[in-house]
This record gives C-alpha cells, sequence and structure tokens, in this order.
C-alpha cells in the first residue's frame, strides 16, 4: 500500500526549534565545553513518517457510527485520530518519505487490539462502543521534526517534535524512528 495523503506542516521550525532544548533552542546553537566541534550538530530536519488510517465501524446504545484510529506503520503505536479534516491528498514535495514496516494486515490487528484496550479502559457508567468491521485503511505520511544533538562529546541523540501541532513525541516512535534510520542505511 502506497501513502496517498498528508498532513500539512502547521507549526514551522521557528516554532518547534526553541522547545527541542531546556536551555532554549538559540542556547543550543552556541559552542558548550563538553560539547565536540562538530560543525553538523546540532541541526533539525523535517522527515515524512507512515501512518495507517483505520476507520472502524462502532456500535452501541446510541446506534452505529465510526471511530479513526491512526497506527504508526513501524512500531505500531496507536491513537485515537481527529485530524482527517486536515488531510491533503497525494504526496508532500519535500523531505524524505520513509516506507510502512508494518503491513496493513498487522496494523489492522494492531488498531483492533488497541482500539479495545481503549475503549475498556475508559471510566463510563453507560454502554461502551463495541469495534466491529474495519471500513476502510489509508496509509498517509505524518510530518516530524528530528533534532539532532550530542548528549556528550561523541554520542549523538535525536528529539522528536510533530510538524502539526509541535507536540513531542514518545519513546515508542523515537524507536521505530531509529530502527527506519538503520533499514534505510542498510539499503
Amino acid at each position: 500500500m502506497n501513502p496517498s495523503q498528508y498532513l500539512p506542516i502547521r507549526a514551522g521550525i521557528k516554532d518547534v526549534g526553541p522547545l527541542f532544548n531546556k536551555r532554549g533552542f538559540l542556547a543550543s546553537l552556541l559552542p558548550s565545553s563538553n560539547k565536540s566541534n562538530n560543525a553538523a550538530l546540532p541541526r533539525i530536519e523535517q522527515i515524512w513518517f507512515p501512518y495507517y488510517l483505520l476507520n472502524f465501524q462502532v456500535t452501541s446504545t446510541k446506534g452505529p457510527g465510526t471511530m479513526l484510529c491512526s497506527v504508526e506503520a513501524w512500531s505500531g503505536s496507536f491513537a485515537i485520530f481527529q485530524m482527517d479534516d486536515l488531510l491533503i491528498d497525494g504526496l508532500p514535495d519535500d523531505g524524505p518519505i520513509f516506507p510502512a514496516s508494518l503491513s496493513q494486515a498487522e496494523a489492522e490487528a494492531s488498531g483492533r487490539k488497541e482500539l479495545l484496550h481503549t475503549i475498556m479502559r475508559q471510566r463510563s457508567r453507560g454502554a461502551k462502543p463495541i469495534p466491529e468491521a474495519i471500513i476502510d485503511t489509508r496509509l498517509i505520511l505524518f510530518p516530524v521534526y528530528v533534532y539532532y544533538f550530542e548528549r556528550k562529546i561523541g554520542f549523538v541523540d535525536i528529539k522528536l517534535r510533530e510538524a502539526v501541532t509541535g507536540a513531542g513525541l514518545g519513546q515508542r516512535t523515537k524507536s521505530a524512528l531509529l530502527q527506519a534510520f538503520l533499514e534505510r542505511d542498510k539499503e
């Protein structure tokens, strides 16, 4: 399955850059005694990371409905997706695009399991929705900023922020992105 849509970049580097460093983004660019003279670091790169969108048919006491969920296409990270109205058809013009590692069937199985876990964890006195069939599955591209920096001399680390809202991304996505970098470098 090839990506057919992407989310637009709404948080620019000027907005996201200061969020990467507690001392401030500009302070991280100044020379420091505990860092090497690596001129390439720190730096920020914008990439496109694949996510599966799963549209589930659900039923509850209120009647039938749908729930849109996303499954990150490398680690299987799950989230309820609420940005469907922002999606743009086609492929983005800039930045590296990573292929999906999970198959569509793996993403659907992971999404079904995680949706059920999410529903069961909800604190609700009423009847909870019951996921049934998957109506639609799409592969989309999600913009991510990768901040490369030296944690200590000679030890490179990364921090991630999404380029839609500027929010930080979790450890599972960071591990998946590092795995994607390794797979890309093998080719």
